[in-house]
């Protein structure tokens, strides 16, 4: 009997981007004792490699595939609900302040400069750190625009001014990306960090009691779902270029502002917001040390050192805004 042939899906195909067409290829390297299976993943239009794995058994190999099929929209997906929920939960039992320094650690940005390591390339990640910084300045424009929003409008007002805010900030810093090293960027970053947690406004605690939403848990991770794919669709659409900028998109921001300006007013809403620029030296600072430690170390022991350094400058930050600011 013969083999069944497979129609050749690239036919009369035009390849013009990188990641349009992947492929793979897989070979056996005999040694004394059996074999080693090689396994590479390349992108067909630039000819790259974007991954390769050396094993003994030929299921990693398999596993190995399956891992690199998965995209980011996939990690968020999964991700993200169980995140907002969790910052949720804290939030409700240690107050906005935990739970907004919690929403700042890197739950979204950590698995796109995964997938732009594993996808593009350790150069591509480096060079979209610059943009990262530009969006993390874009982020603090939405908080402040957000608090000062809300003190007068509604939740959904103030969240459409908070996003004015960030790709008004985000475009006007692009345009002038350049002049500026990544050094520079990054001391740019913590600066205003630093200022931002000085000058954000205090605000008097409201008399009036909280909103109850019912199923407010359920409620955020719907949203948060929905926002994820919405923002990957832009993002496709609008390319590499603002891929860096796109990375600290303020998703989980959003939602932990609208619903808590909702539920619990502004006052609630400025703890909640303070909590998170708290926490944006270290998620900024993780972000920085991507480009320096990813081309010394592996994946996984440059994305831990990097959370080390961020949950610490987070304590670190929670420590000196109690004892100066508040």
């Amino acid at each position: 009997m013969a083999h069944q042939v497979y129609p050749y899906l690239l036919r009369d195909l035009n390849i013009e981007t990188a990641n349009q067409v992947w492929c793979t290829d897989i070979t056996y390297l005999p040694v004394l004792r059996g074999h080693f299976y090689l396994v590479a993943v390349m992108d067909w239009y630039s000819r790259k490699i974007l991954g390769t794995k050396l094993v003994t058994i030929l299921f990693v190999v398999t596993s190995f595939l399956f891992f690199c099929k998965m995209n980011t929209l996939l990690i968020k997906l999964i991700l993200m609900p169980l995140v907002i929920g969790g910052v949720t939960l804290a939030s409700k039992k240690w107050g906005n302040q935990i739970g907004g320094m919690i929403a700042s650690l890197p739950w979204i940005a950590g698995p796109i400069i995964l997938f732009f390591t594993i996808e593009q390339g350790i150069d591509f990640t480096i060079s979209s750190i610059k943009g990262v910084m530009i969006g993390v300045i874009g982020v603090l424009a939405f908080c402040f625009a957000y608090i000062y929003a809300c003190m007068s409008y509604k939740w959904y007002w103030s969240l459409f001014l908070a996003y004015v805010g960030f790709f008004t900030s985000s475009l006007t810093l692009n345009a002038i990306k350049d002049l500026l090293s990544l050094n520079e960027w990054y001391a740019f970053t913590i600066v205003l960090s630093l200022i931002s947690i000085k000058i954000f406004p205090k605000l008097k605690a409201e008399n009036s009691h909280s909103k109850a939403l019912k199923y407010d848990i359920y409620l955020r991770m719907i949203v948060i779902t929905t926002f994820v794919i919405l923002v990957t669709f832009l993002a496709n659409i609008l390319g590499p270029t603002w891929s860096g900028i796109l990375t600290p998109f303020p998703i989980i921001t959003a939602i932990l502002s609208a619903f808590t300006h909702y539920t619990q007013g502004p006052y609630g809403t400025s703890i909640a917001l303070r909590g998170l620029l708290t926490g944006f030296i270290g998620f900024a600072s993780f972000l920085f040390l991507q480009a320096i430690l990813l081309p010394i170390f592996s994946i996984v022991v440059s994305f831990a050192i990097g959370l080390i350094v961020n949950l610490l400058l987070n304590f670190l930050m929670q420590y000196l805004v109690k004892k100066f600011v508040v």
